[in-house]
């Protein structure tokens, strides 16, 4: 359901990259059709054994996007949410966009921008890594990455990202 729902997004300049981690319950066969029937759009990456901060950052290692999404399969993006990503990216340049809670966090107001000095409550707040796109130059610049081994510490490389990025945007909902 989560790669049908992106692959339904009407936004059609995006890659959608899925990293294996070996798993045994039919999801790479499931991949590679899906790679196979959209080869423009689906990349496929293994990494037997990994971790799941240890896929996310292959997944940033190869990825040739401005912008980084991270999902799982339990997320399922409403159909137009890269749509509405995209004009407020266009709108506003910000570093970091905050959709769903997070984005409620700074107000349902037209997109605009916001500084971290003025939110400081995002920092104590649990933010949902995959409530944020990010800019793809702030985990350059900052060789910003999930933390290996060890696990994924979400929470840990959001308040990072957060402190690093010098804007933020609410995504309307």
């Amino acid at each position: 359901d989560c790669i049908g729902a992106l692959l339904a997004q009407p936004c059609r300049d995006m890659e959608i990259l899925l990293v294996d981690r070996g798993s045994r319950d039919g999801t790479d066969m499931l991949c590679q059709g899906y790679r196979a029937a959209y080869p423009d759009r689906v990349r496929l990456l293994k990494l037997p054994g990994a971790e799941p901060g240890q896929a996310r950052n292959l997944g940033i290692r190869h990825a040739r996007g401005d912008y980084l999404l991270f999902t799982d399969c339990r997320s399922l993006l409403r159909p137009d949410a890269l749509a509405d990503l995209s004009r407020l990216v266009e709108s506003s340049g910000a570093d970091l966009y905050l959709t769903g809670p997070a984005g409620r966090l700074l107000g349902k107001q037209p997109p605009r921008l916001f500084r971290l000095e003025h939110h400081g409550e995002l920092l104590l707040a649990d933010l949902d890594i995959r409530d944020i796109l990010w800019r793809r130059q702030l985990f350059d610049d900052a060789y910003l990455r999930f933390p290996e081994p060890g696990g994924y510490d979400d929470l840990r490389l959001t308040r990072k990202g957060l402190a690093l990025g010098r804007t933020l945007a609410a995504a309307a909902e």
